[in-house]
């Protein structure tokens, strides 16, 4: 195997794990599980990080600089006519966009996330401070009048 043909497959394997990784983040987030996403984002931050690395190597292996924009990796592969370099590339063009469109995708579910979050908050918080709804600890007040203890029945 060629040096351009492992570069290739090491970042094309390294795109799919993160790819796993931000689909179980979008449930996660489609679900609002915290714990799931507390969880995620260490296997996440390592993925990336191994993405950055096969990128680089790749790049490096085709004399370009780590920061090469993938039409500039397009370009110098398909200088080198060989056709199963190509065909791996446009495998993992495919992979790189569907990576990059899923990222986009979760940053918008987070942002829908914390506006629906601060909305909530400054209702809670406006409430909170007319004293009408919410009482100190937090409980609603008002909503119901009980006239004795559950244990005086």
């Amino acid at each position: 195997m060629t040096e351009l043909a492992v570069g290739l497959t090491q970042l094309g394997e390294r795109l799919a794990a993160l790819l796993e990784v931000l689909q179980a983040e979008e449930q996660a987030l489609r679900t609002s599980d915290a714990d799931g996403l507390r969880a995620l984002s260490p296997e996440k931050e390592r993925q990336a990080a191994e993405v950055a690395a096969a990128w680089s190597a790749l790049t490096g292996s085709l004399g370009l600089p780590s920061d090469a924009p993938p039409a500039a990796v397009a370009e110098a592969i398909g200088l080198r006519s060989d056709t199963a370099s190509n065909t791996r590339w446009a495998e993992v063009r495919t992979l790189i966009d569907r990576t990059a469109m899923l990222n986009r995708l979760n940053g918008r579910l987070i942002e829908e996330g914390l506006r629906r979050t601060t909305a909530a908050m400054t209702v809670l918080s406006a409430a909170a401070g007319q004293g009408e709804v919410y009482g100190a600890d937090g409980l609603s007040q008002g909503l119901f009048t009980l006239h004795h203890d559950i244990g005086e029945a």
